[in-house]
């Protein structure tokens, strides 16, 4: 996988759901059409979003407590740091990373 590869797959996710500049569609468009993998990608991120709006998933009340009770709790006068805007996405996208690795296995499973 090249090093544009790495950076497409942050930005296909975005392009499924509308999430895109046109000189980011533009981008995104240029790469697919030479590049098989991430074609390859896109499709099954379509094929497993398609799945998941067609099913209905009930969360068990235990995992959702779970999950929600990793967040930090954070008091309302806590100062943050400013950021710039891609210091933000970066932080953002690297959150998600680890979402985007549960969602291509469990594409995988369905």
């Amino acid at each position: 996988m090249s090093e544009q590869c790495t950076s497409m797959d942050e930005l296909l996710i975005d392009y499924i759901n509308g999430n895109l500049s046109k000189d980011d569609i533009a981008v995104v468009l240029q790469h697919i059409a030479c590049c098989s993998d991430c074609r390859r990608e896109m499709a099954q991120l379509i094929q497993f979003r398609n799945r998941l709006q067609k099913q209905s998933i009930s969360i068990p009340k235990e995992l959702k407590e779970s999950a929600f009770a990793q967040i930090p709790k954070v008091s309302p006068d806590t100062e943050f740091a400013p950021m710039t805007l891609s210091e933000a996405t970066a932080m953002i996208r690297s959150a998600l990373n680890p979402v985007q690795k549960t969602i291509k296995l469990a594409m995988k499973l369905i």
